[in-house]
């Protein structure tokens, strides 16, 4: 790390776009922790900052930023920027409970989806729905989704009653982590990731 110091200011940026927060609630442990890390390396005071970007376009530009050294993002936005920003992964988070791998599962009320096919005109939430390359190839592994299927960013899923664009009253799918509850509807097709 000490060769990222060899500009003035290091910034090291947290993004995580649909996670509740916002920079405020974030920032005081973000300066903990970069406080912590000058401390414990050694670093001359004021080499170091550290941000919160609580949405994805505030994310992208401190990222593309000279003095942006380090990002710390989740995984659907890893996947849907790394070419872009030219990200390459140092290490990976284990979440207690959950392990170092997500699991993501699809969820509707029952007998409405009932796999690919049943989902033209409809419309996916998920947290991490500002990142349709991960919910499509990643999350979704396995499915070939309708070319006519939008993905939508939002932070509460499961909870919204939408209408299809096809007319047909629905609850919307939605893919959720399966932190996010278990409280999956019975009979919803599942994430071919998951198992279950």
């Amino acid at each position: 790390m000490s060769t990222l110091l060899a500009a003035t200011l290091a910034t090291l940026v947290f993004c995580a776009p649909g996670y509740p927060g916002g920079a405020g609630d974030a920032q005081p442990l973000i300066d903990q922790f970069t406080n912590a890390a000058v401390a414990i390396s050694g670093w001359p005071a004021g080499s170091l900052a550290a941000v919160y970007e609580p949405t994805e376009e505030g994310g992208l530009a401190k990222l593309g930023s000279a003095d942006a050294v380090l990002a710390f993002v989740p995984y659907p936005f890893f996947v849907e920027h790394a070419a872009q920003l030219h990200l390459t992964p140092l290490v990976q988070a284990d979440v207690a409970d959950v392990g170092p791998q997500q699991r993501w599962t699809l969820v509707a009320k029952s007998g409405h989806v009932t796999g690919p096919a049943s989902m033209p005109g409809y419309t996916i939430l998920s947290v991490a729905g500002y990142a349709p390359n991960f919910v499509r190839h990643i999350a979704l592994e396995g499915w070939a989704l309708p070319s006519d299927l939008k993905i939508e960013s939002t932070g509460r899923t499961g909870r919204g009653i939408a209408r299809s664009d096809s007319g047909r009253g629905a609850s919307e799918p939605a893919v959720r982590k399966r932190s996010q509850g278990r409280d999956a509807v019975s009979g919803a097709a599942r994430c071919h990731h998951c198992g279950g």
